[in-house]
């Protein structure tokens, strides 16, 4: 029999699509054979392990499947003692492997060969020689691994495998995944968790939620984990009460923190988002942890905090009490920025305070402007950071307004900037500042007719507009209003975030514009006579390659904001 299947591996490897189905008849036809032995069934389930990366396609992966349940069905104890030890080392293999779509996928495609194994195998027969350690384990890896990747098409799909039959083999058998879960220890790795969860919503959906509360168990990690693995612990921290989390989630949250906060801080976000309590209090009692000074060392940790202070500025807080609160974050912002050095951290600091001016309905708050003032010319102020304080400043006036003493500190800094810009065209990051700082002087209604004419004749230069960088784009969409060539860059720049689309429509939508709304036509007109337009996606933020090219898609967008006007 053995000399049968010699030859077997290099067809398994070599096979075309169409003679994929002959390999696999030819081993079922030598597997049939009276007086087949246990080295012949344990050959062809390690023969199993070359079909996982080659076999891509699902019709090639039916004809494994069939050949699975057919090892399941007429060879059962060699098949289990064979196969079990095969699957483990495979999820092994793919759990401790970078996450990709590959490798996701091959995740799938092993979880399916073991519920295949269960169903034909183990759904109707005693347990007697089933090595339930190793399937749960081995299926737990491989969640793991499917989980990682952060696809929940993929996820929900490998749900749907185990659901399936985990429903076919009824409670009794179940049972044996809970007793294996418990009996690991819980810091071996993410893949307890995630099939802890996957049993939680199974669970919940056959009516059994009482088998949930006896085994609540909070999982700890000693390296940073994986964002995605907590997303598929959803539904085990969705079954998490009030007590649960302050007994039992808090202290283990707050012992993160004060040992490795770098470890835990971008998974506290993830794990809150997933709890279905009340979080008013408890929220507080988090917050207290990621206060202490000096613990944050990494940049990104650093990053991720200030976010989230600038999510904070969602709170429904009004009036006085959002002066009040706005004038304390922007005591706690001026710290980083007097200790802070490096630059992106910086401007993600100078970006949080810039979102919290939105709505603060009073004018420019003397806290930003003595902040401003401070700090421009501070030795750690690089020109990216000084383009970001003048976006600031611009973006505050603009949300708040000014008072004439205000607008009149402000006006010599912001026309001097300009007045850099113009003189320094080919530095780009010096024209950026000077876009920043033209948009704070129109706000305040303070552009002369001869920084108007610089601004013509150098900012808007279209070498120096291809080159704009984000901050500089912004601020040219803010400014649509009163220059038309402005408008027409942004209107077809790469980043939908720049793009100008809603202010374009809002700016035609009179009687009165129909000229101008004409004039921006033409302006289109010569854009698609140059024949740049290409049919390529549009640019996200990280897509640095085609910078300057235009789609179909923009040139669409474009169009339809022309003709907006009533």
């Amino acid at each position: 029999v053995l000399k049968k299947l010699k030859d077997i591996p290099f067809k398994i490897q070599t096979a075309s699509l169409k003679e994929r189905r002959e390999v696999v008849e030819e081993i079922r036809n030598v597997l049939s054979t009276p007086g087949i032995t246990e080295p012949a069934v344990r050959f062809v389930c390690r023969l199993l392990v070359l079909t996982l990366h080659r076999y891509r396609d699902s019709t090639s992966q039916s004809y494994i499947k069939s050949l699975v349940a057919y090892l399941a069905t007429t060879h059962r104890e060699w098949t289990l003692k064979a196969l079990l030890p095969v699957l483990l080392e495979i999820s092994e293999q793919l759990k401790n492997t970078a996450s990709s779509k590959s490798i996701c996928q091959s995740g799938l495609y092993a979880l399916r060969w073991s519920t295949v194994l269960i169903e034909g195998a183990i759904k109707a027969s005693e347990e007697n020689g089933v090595d339930y350690n190793t399937l749960v384990i081995s299926q737990a890896n491989l969640l793991a691994a499917i989980t990682a990747y952060g696809d929940h098409r993929k996820s929900d799909k490998a749900y749907s495998m185990l659901h399936t039959t985990w429903v076919t083999i009824g409670k009794a058998k179940l049972s044996k995944w809970i007793e294996v879960l418990l009996a690991t220890p819980p810091d071996s790795g993410p893949q307890i968790c995630v099939t802890f969860s996957i049993l939680c919503r199974h669970l919940q959906q056959i009516g059994e939620g009482e088998t949930i509360e006896k085994h609540k168990s909070i999982i700890s990690v000693k390296s940073r984990p994986n964002a995605n693995y907590i997303k598929g612990c959803h539904d085990l921290l969705s079954q998490l009460n009030s007590g649960d989390v302050r007994d039992a989630l808090l202290p283990a949250l707050h012992k993160a923190m004060l040992r490795s906060p770098e470890t835990i801080v971008q998974a506290v976000g993830q794990v809150f988002a997933s709890l279905n309590v009340e979080l008013d209090g408890l929220a507080v009692d988090i917050g207290k942890s990621l206060i202490a000074s000096g613990k944050l060392t990494s940049s990104e940790d650093k990053i991720a905090v200030l976010n989230g202070v600038g999510c904070l500025r969602a709170l429904p807080v009004h009036g006085a009490e959002r002066v009040a609160l706005f004038n304390e974050v922007a005591s706690q912002l001026a710290r980083v920025l007097d200790s802070e050095s490096h630059e992106r951290t910086l401007c993600v600091a100078l970006d949080t305070l810039q979102r919290w001016t939105a709505g603060l309905g009073t004018t420019l708050p003397d806290k930003l402007l003595d902040i401003f003032k401070k700090n421009l010319s501070a030795k750690s102020t690089t020109q990216a950071v000084r383009t970001m304080y003048m976006s600031m400043v611009a973006a505050g006036v603009r949300a708040c307004g000014a008072s004439p003493a205000q607008a009149a500190a402000l006006q010599p800094v912001l026309s001097k900037a300009v007045d850099k810009a113009a003189q320094q065209p080919l530095q780009h990051l010096v024209v950026s500042e000077g876009i920043c700082a033209m948009l704070g002087l129109v706000q305040l209604e303070a552009g002369g007719s001869g920084q108007w004419a610089a601004l013509a004749h150098v900012l808007l230069h279209d070498r120096v507009l291809a080159a704009a960088g984000d901050e500089g784009g912004v601020a040219m969409q803010n400014s649509v209003g009163k220059l038309p060539k402005c408008c027409q860059r942004t209107k077809l720049a790469g980043l939908q975030s720049i793009r100008v689309i809603e202010e374009v429509k809002a700016l035609l939508a009179k009687e009165d514009r129909v000229l101008i709304a004409r004039n921006l036509a033409l302006k289109l007109n010569e854009v698609l006579e140059e024949g740049k337009v290409f049919s390529g996606k549009e640019k996200t933020p990280t897509d640095e390659k085609g910078a300057g090219e235009v789609t179909g898609k923009m040139i669409l967008d474009c169009v339809q904001a022309l003709c907006s006007f009533k």
